[in-house]
């Protein structure tokens, strides 16, 4: 029963996010900035910087097997903030609409209602990487053709295997943007409270905090969330950042699960 239960508040849930002023604008925001993540890299190509002589990308690096997932990773960034505004937003619009007390007439049971919920947006999720990872892979391949760039590489097993990672950790950094912006509309229960903290949060004080102790970064939610979307970073090695990555999640969860099945829904 609870499995069917599931499967109701997926469908039910999943009636809102494919409405097409969110869906459709949705993908359409991510689809024009992935293909300038993807463009970006042949843009420059080969161009100095200006404060080091060094190219910050080059034919080699864009001819070797890891070209073809360079574009999505540059896009990683804004996958998170696309899953963290979406799932703040549709978590705290059924506080602001009033619906959420309907929600529970039908399904009484919290936890199964919050459960179906997320897997409804983590399935919204997918759909928006999907789109992302095609998006830059033919913005890449067109690019290539014209700079004359050796695209041999990037379909041998080695290419698309780092491809399939660089698409797996990208997926899981996604999720985790999102379920810190669920935990934000369950604490907050306005939409744009939620977002607004959740994005200054991540981009901004983060930011700064570690700009100014490099070593808090290891210890921020955020910057471990982009250390595992980006595969690892100089500061935070893969192998530190999902651990710790996913300890904060469960800490998100709880949080999130706690709040959801204790408060009143009125207050």
């Amino acid at each position: 029963k609870v499995m069917k239960y599931l499967l109701r508040t997926i469908q039910a849930d999943w009636r809102k996010l494919r409405r097409p002023t969110l869906l459709l604008g949705t993908l359409g925001a991510v689809m024009g900035v992935s293909a300038l993540a993807a463009s970006i890299q042949f843009i420059m190509l080969n161009q100095q910087r200006r404060s080091r002589r060094e190219s910050m990308f080059t034919t080699a690096m864009l001819e070797n097997s890891h070209g073809l997932a360079s574009g999505l990773a540059n896009a990683a960034g804004l996958l998170g903030v696309v899953a963290l505004a979406v799932f703040a937003a549709q978590t705290a619009n059924e506080y602001t609409n009033g619906t959420l007390r309907n929600l529970l007439v039908r399904q009484p049971r919290r936890l199964v209602l919050l459960s179906g919920k997320a897997l409804a947006m983590a399935i919204f999720s997918l759909l928006v990487v999907l789109t992302s990872a095609f998006t830059t892979i033919v913005a890449s391949y067109i690019w290539a053709a014209a700079k004359s760039i050796d695209t041999s590489a990037w379909t041998t097993s080695e290419g698309l295997s780092y491809l399939a990672n660089v698409f797996g950790n990208i997926y899981l950094a996604t999720i985790g943007y999102g379920i810190f912006g669920m935990m934000l509309g369950l604490v907050f229960r306005s939409p744009i409270s939620a977002i607004s903290i959740g994005l200054a949060w991540t981009m901004i004080v983060e930011g700064i905090v570690s700009a100014v102790w490099d070593w808090t970064a290891k210890y921020l939610p955020g910057q471990l969330l982009s250390a595992i979307g980006s595969g690892g970073n100089p500061i935070i090695d893969y192998s530190t950042a999902l651990p710790r990555g996913l300890i904060f999640l469960a800490l998100f969860v709880g949080i999130g699960a706690l709040l959801f099945k204790k408060r009143d829904v009125g207050t």
